[in-house]
């Protein structure tokens, strides 16, 4: 230590010389700079002029290079005497920091050090101690201040010291920092919970001043180990927002990344850095909870044994607590990195992301989903976020372009599951706001759920096809997109000759052209025929039911689509021809939900027409084999036509089967059916009577 103070006396010394006759050094220095080089006169002779001619005698602009000549010299021997004396200085500060390790012990001063920093010791020499970077005299001050720590008297004594001593290597940043470790230290000792956890906020002021001198990760892993979430959260924050005081970084993310913007990209990397010590301990919290679940099940009965301390935390409430406390921020990068990492693979908790209130997580969501082309996972994302927040218009406008979204990984089932999404969250808007313009929408969306449950049909109808390179090629293509009704008109349902599918789409359009429904219904039926050829008659009449009775609770209502007349005539016609039950069309037509005084007045009209068809397939009373089932039916359960209904409806059953009986007696005897429907004629003409009377 003396050794060490004599050198660094003279070292003083010397500065102290060069500092007082600076002005004559750089004198001297000027007048030797001056006199060489000794043709400097000749050289100024035989000087270029601009015109490129020569001139023999010294001109204004020799005399100019002549005083810069001299100045640029004066200026090179000041700087290079600055220099001489600041590396003095320097090695001064080195001198006394190691005259007050010394002074310390300095072997247990040393002792303090890692391994990697007591290797560097060892080889140190003091030209690469004092030129070179501070990371090893930072080192040796901060073991120096660790060996009394927890004093702080002493600390701030040495802390006072070295600022004095070493003002270059134990900066006014230098010795904050080490005050707020101190404070750490002093808190990993404390047994009380209130006072740690006031030494752990006093040690955050102290860091948040001097985020850019500390080493973040360290300094937060110390907290880690205390528990101390909220200065993790803080510090982390705070470190960012200093390395990016102007916000470079979010406009840099605003503008689409753009690559020429360096300052922006280097701004984002800084504060990236900063928030990766949160997500990191997120990362680990979440990682720990995962583990604790996975051992959760004894190996064998009875309680686990494990140390109470094991189970005092728990990751999980941990790693809420510090995500709450981590979406309080008002740092909007900040929150962009956040929710990136809730749904980056390797932490997967996108279910997490729309649980959270946030002012900026709108935001994000659009703004992601315009950065990624293959965009659906954050488009339902968003739809979700929306429905949750009472946003029904929003989630239906997501919806819908999630229903209509180019990808050859969905099928036409999800299309048509978002469309029918978005028409309740439509509805739902609608329930609680009056604007016309969700009206509208709504009818659009109700529209185009029409149009893809036709589309989905006309799908299915292809899948039951034999599988060849055409029908396999038109599935995909639905699959692909939802199409208009012209399309799927033209380049489905007509090539392929689907009868279903045309009359849904000609219902759906509002196109009415008699003739050609007409036709389709006729297609429907003999498909439906031709399909069940080769089954027994209960089944097919079975399978015609159940196929008309479908589609009449679809079109029923509309006459225009669903012409009961003509219906009730061609089927009629077919169960003539098959022999099928008298009472089978209108059994099937009251399923559909025609009424009794309907079907009555359309058969009587059928009977009137005395159509030849009957005649020619040897069953000319056919329509009266029908009538007197219909209304036999209708005594058995009279109570299905309405009160209101019933008297006038009596009355003209009994003036028509009157009329029909006169009409048998002027009948060939030899006529088919002609006693049993007379028979049954009169006796339905007693039981009307009888319900009259009742």
């Amino acid at each position: 230590a003396n050794e060490l103070a004599i050198l660094g006396e003279q070292l003083l010394e010397l500065r102290t010389f060069l500092n007082i006759n600076k002005d004559f050094f750089t004198s001297v220095a000027f007048d030797r700079s001056h006199a060489s080089p000794s043709n400097l006169h000749q050289r100024m002779l035989h000087f270029m002029r601009p015109d490129g001619m020569q001139t023999d005698s010294p001109s204004h602009v020799q005399q100019s290079l002549l005083n810069k000549y001299k100045t640029d010299a004066h200026m090179m021997e000041s700087h290079s005497l600055n220099n001489i004396c600041q590396l003095i200085s320097h090695c001064c500060e080195c001198l006394s920091l190691w005259k007050l390790l010394c002074e310390h012990q300095f072997d247990l001063v040393a002792n303090g050090l890692d391994q990697t920093q007591k290797k560097i010791l060892q080889s140190c020499t003091f030209r690469l101690f004092s030129t070179g970077d501070k990371k090893l005299s930072s080192a040796m001050i901060n073991s120096l201040l660790a060996r009394y720590a927890g004093d702080s008297s002493i600390t701030d004594s040495l802390a006072a010291r070295l600022r004095q001593l070493a003002p270059s290597l134990f900066s006014q940043e230098d010795a904050i920092a080490s005050k707020a470790q101190e404070l750490v230290t002093m808190a990993t000792a404390m047994q009380s919970p209130m006072e740690r956890w006031s030494m752990l906020r006093d040690s955050l002021k102290l860091y948040s001043e001097v985020t850019q001198q500390i080493n973040l990760s360290i300094v937060c892993d110390q907290y880690r180990a205390l528990l101390y979430y909220e200065g993790i959260v803080e510090l982390s924050l705070c470190s960012g927002t200093q390395t990016d005081p102007q916000n470079l970084a979010l406009l840099y993310y605003k503008s689409g990344q753009p690559i020429e913007d360096s300052a922006g990209q280097q701004a984002l990397s800084r504060r990236q850095e900063s928030y990766a010590v949160i997500t990191g301990t997120l990362g680990q919290l979440l990682s720990q909870s995962k583990t604790l679940s996975s051992s959760s099940i004894p190996v064998k009965p009875g309680p686990k044994t494990s140390d109470i301390t094991e189970q005092k935390n728990d990751p999980m409430k941990d790693f809420e607590m510090m995500l709450t406390l981590s979406l309080r921020s008002d740092d909007e990068m900040f929150h962009v990195t956040l929710y990136s990492w809730l749904l980056s693979d390797s932490v997967n908790m996108a279910d997490k992301l729309i649980e959270i209130q946030s002012p900026y997580i709108e935001e994000f969501l659009q703004y992601t989903s315009t950065l990624q082309q293959n965009n659906g996972f954050v488009l339902d994302l968003l739809w979700r976020y929306y429905e949750k927040n009472k946003n029904y218009l929003a989630a239906a406008k997501i919806l819908d372009q999630l229903a209509h979204r180019d990808s050859p990984d969905m099928i036409l089932d999800q299309r048509l599951e978002y469309i029918s999404r978005a028409v309740m969250c439509a509805k739902s808007s609608g329930a609680l706001t009056s604007v016309s313009g969700e009206g509208e929408f709504l009818h659009e969306l109700e529209e185009k759920m029409e149009v893809a449950r036709i589309q989905l049909s006309i799908l299915e109808a292809l899948r039951r096809f034999s599988s060849s390179r055409h029908i396999d090629s038109a599935i995909k293509m639905l699959n692909t997109e939802l199409m208009d009704v012209s399309k799927l008109y033209g380049d489905f349902a007509e090539p392929f000759d689907l009868p279903e599918c045309k009359m849904s789409i000609v219902h759906c359009a509002g196109h009415y052209d008699p003739t050609l429904i007409e036709s389709l219904w006729r297609e429907i039926i003999e498909e439906e025929l031709k399909s069940s050829l080769q089954q027994p008659r209960e089944v097919r009449m079975q399978n015609m039911s159940n196929k008309l009775i479908s589609l009449g609770q679809l079109y029923s209502n509309n006459e225009r689509y669903f012409p009961t007349k003509y219906l009730i005539k061609l089927l009629e016609q077919h169960c003539c021809q098959l022999h099928w039950e008298p009472g089978f069309v209108p059994l099937m037509f009251r399923q559909i939900g025609i009424s009794y005084p309907t079907l009555f007045t359309l058969y009587n009209g059928m009977f009137n027409e005395k159509d030849t068809f009957w005649q020619s397939t040897g069953h000319p009373l056919h329509i009266l084999l029908v009538l007197l089932a219909l209304l036999t039916s209708y005594t058995n359960n009279p109570s299905l036509v309405s009160s209101y209904e019933k008297p006038s409806f009596i009355t003209n059953i009994l003036d028509k089967v009157g009329r029909y009986l006169v009409e048998l007696q002027t009948m060939n005897p030899a006529t088919p059916d002609l006693t049993s429907v007379t028979t049954g004629l009169r006796n339905l003409e007693r039981q009307i009577q009888t319900l009259m009377k009742n």
